[in-house]
């Protein structure tokens, strides 16, 4: 939740600029695309409550605007330094009254007032306090003192240093602190970078006074708000369950190694699992071995069609079958030109003088049975779409009708053609048969009435343009399919690569599979030699490649195809990532999946702080805006201390014992699951336990936790 605690509205001193000035549509219009949800007036010396109210209607139901002033005070030592007073609104009345007060008779450019009487005179109005300190004109530690003193109630004093980096020491000294925008521009409040950020969502300024107070109540009851789920958790395999709440928002499990913490959140993800709950996962041990899943998983199914290619199904029947037709040997004419005239009734039989018919070109009838072919399978895919949702009646009814009429169409041609090539089988096989009858009971042979060299070229000719078309197929272009996974610093964006391809000279052995290449590529030799030879004898050629497409199970070329896939950077370039690399790129990738959970095991192993930092930790404060469960088991402090969790769970091993802590840093409160009186500080624990808490700590911009000002 973003606030602003040091708003200005107003030009009031003479070197304010003139782009203080506000109205109330440019206030509305800023805050909203600021997604501020508090602002606190401070103009220099002045509260104008007629503005106050106008702003406030501008923002109804977008924003809480709360009255204040920021003060011009003169120090104890003679040092000028500034004031921010933030006022309870239900307040507003009284303290416009006290304000002008204070301000009468004053030139609000050079005016410096007493802070005894401004703590005296404001208390009334249950206010804030906001000194500059570390920021000109700021407060001295001695009268930071005094004004703690005046106060009496330290939780109402908040340091307002100039830059994030001083208000995460003032916070890891003790000392409650906030930014303000303490704008200058409003055609710019937008794009101002000094909001403070509220981790619990407040809606009053009582419940704001309550959460600075660390009211235990309030922030139960602020968390519960958000729903959280209630959980069982097993850290061992003794079954013990430990009873938690995980919120839609960030969760963090710390603690040594060797505390249980995988296997918590391990026994969470089945929880979640049963429930129905989508949940992704990344565990920083299993890196390299998911990373490999990832890139085999995403490999496609090789089909065919993705390089355009025909299976030749056909093609292959016609190889496996295929005999030669040989021509009529020299003496069948010899003899029967010896014994045509000893036979006077065999010369009356016209029959016997009949030549065969001319064989048909089987080629229409091969690509027409392929057509059928195709026909049947789409025809069956057909059945799995519901055309009948995206087509009116008599559109669905017209498409059936040509359809149907079309598989009708391609059926009778291959038929037709089929027919043709039987007929002219059947024809000659019986003429050969009659002949052979004459033969028999004349003696003498009958004319062969052909060479029979025209079938045997046909027969020839088809072979090749078989073998041919099978190479065709098998020389399609190949298919390359690239599919982003995530970015390296320094490499750019990674993707995989996966290439399609028939066998070719860069095809590798496990693209096809156990003991298939080789004899793969023996088959496409055998066909380019059957393709090259037609015209010698290939007996022993078709006889070899029948036998190893029957070993290795090749009926088409769909066997042929093979896919490769791998690594490669934004140049194209093959890229294999290191161990730590492979992290990054899962962990973005679990980070930007869809889901309702994400479970993360030490996201920060093999990786830098400051790309957990500056990465890592904003995407995970980003899926916890979403009200995303973000459950996180770490070691290093960033994540731990500066996402602020909602719950922290902690684990230690104590007198042969382990024990389980559950808590926040709102309330800086860690207690015992087993012992309620048994509690711990969980900054000190994240001081103690985690990498790098001190700097975090340092570094930490959010307010709460904050520590307490002993005074």
């Amino acid at each position: 939740m973003r606030i602003d605690l040091h708003c200005h509205t107003l030009a009031v001193k003479s070197g304010d600029p003139q782009t203080r000035n506000v109205s109330p549509d440019l206030f509305a219009e800023k805050v909203k695309a600021a997604d501020v949800k508090i602002v606190g007036i401070t103009n220099h010396n002045k509260f104008d409550i007629k503005q106050y109210h106008e702003l406030v209607e501008a923002v109804s139901g977008l924003c809480l605007v709360w009255p204040g002033v920021e003060f011009d005070i003169m120090g104890h030592d003679g040092k000028r330094w500034h004031l921010i007073l933030i006022s309870n609104p239900e307040a507003v009345n009284q303290f416009h009254v006290l304000v002008d007060e204070q301000t009468k008779d004053c030139d609000l450019d050079t005016c410096a007032f007493d802070i005894e009487d401004v703590v005296r005179r404001f208390k009334p109005c249950d206010i804030f306090f906001i000194p500059h300190y570390n920021k000109n004109p700021g407060i001295s530690d001695n009268e930071l003192n005094v004004l703690y003193d005046l106060v009496g109630e330290p939780f109402r004093i908040f340091a307002e240093p100039s830059n994030p980096r001083t208000l995460g020491i003032l916070t890891d000294n003790n000392m409650r602190a906030l930014l303000g925008s303490d704008v200058k521009d409003w055609t710019k409040y937008e794009r101002l970078e000094k909001f403070a950020e509220l981790r619990l969502s407040v809606t009053s300024f009582a419940q704001f006074k309550l959460l600075a107070q660390r009211d235990k109540h309030l922030i139960e009851t602020i968390l519960n708000h958000y729903k959280p789920y209630e959980m069982k958790a097993y850290p061992g395999p003794d079954g013990i369950a430990l009873p938690l709440k995980i919120y839609p928002e960030i969760n963090i499990v710390f603690g040594a190694k060797g505390t249980g913490k995988t296997e918590i959140l391990k026994s969470l993800k089945s929880e979640f699992d049963r429930q129905g709950i989508p949940c992704v996962s990344y565990t920083a041990a299993d890196r390299s071995d998911e990373f490999d899943k990832l890139i085999m998983g995403g490999k496609g199914q090789c089909d065919i069609n993705i390089i355009g290619a025909k299976g030749c199904d056909n093609e292959f029947d016609v190889l496996f079958e295929w005999a030669d037709l040989n021509p009529v040997p020299l003496s069948t004419y010899i003899e029967y030109e010896r014994t045509k005239n000893d036979n006077e009734n065999k010369r009356k039989l016209e029959i016997a003088r009949e030549k065969p018919l001319l064989f048909p070109d089987t080629q229409c009838y091969q690509r027409a049975k392929s057509e059928m072919n195709a026909m049947s399978k789409m025809m069956r895919a057909f059945d799995d779409i519901e055309y009948k949702r995206y087509l009116e009646q008599d559109e669905a009814t017209q498409l059936l009708i040509l359809l149907s009429k079309l598989s009708d169409s391609i059926y009778r041609c291959a038929l037709e053609k089929y027919i043709d090539i039987e007929a002219v089988k059947l024809t000659d096989k019986s003429l050969e048969a009659i002949k052979d009858i004459a033969d028999g009971c004349s003696g003498t042979r009958s004319d062969p009435g052909e060479t029979g060299f025209a079938k045997f070229a046909i027969n020839r000719l088809n072979l090749k343009r078989t073998a041919d078309l099978i190479l065709k197929n098998l020389c399609c272009s190949p298919k390359t399919n690239t599919t982003f996974i995530g970015d390296l610093e320094g490499k750019g964006k990674i993707y995989t690569e996966e290439i399609f391809r028939m066998l070719c000279k860069e095809s590798t052995a496990k693209e096809f599979g156990s003991g298939r290449f080789n004899k793969l590529k023996h088959i496409k030799k055998l066909l380019e030699e059957i393709s090259k030879d037609w015209t010698q004898d290939i007996s022993e050629k078709l006889s070899d490649f029948r036998q190893s497409c029957f070993d290795k199970n090749v009926r088409s070329t769909a066997a042929f195809l093979g896919s490769v896939i791998q690594t490669i950077d934004e140049s194209g370039q093959a890229y294999q990532p290191s161990n730590g690399e492979k992290g990054i790129l899962l962990l973005q990738r679990a980070l930007t999946t869809r889901s309702n959970v994400y479970i993360i095991d030490e996201p920060e192993l093999g990786m830098g702080n400051s790309y957990i930092d500056n990465d890592i930790r904003p995407k995970l404060s980003a899926l916890a805006r979403q009200k995303k469960v973000v459950i996180i088991a770490t070691h290093n402090a960033n994540i731990a201390v500066r996402t602020l969790p909602y719950m922290s769970i902690f684990r230690e091993y104590k007198d042969g014992k382990y024990l389980t802590y559950a808590g926040n840093p709102f309330s800086d409160l860690l207690i015992n699951l087993e012992d309620e009186t048994d509690s711990k500080s969980w900054k000190e624990e994240c001081l103690h336990t985690l990498e790098g808490g001190e700097e975090a700590f340092y570094d930490r911009s959010e307010i709460y936790a904050a520590g307490d000002h002993n005074s």
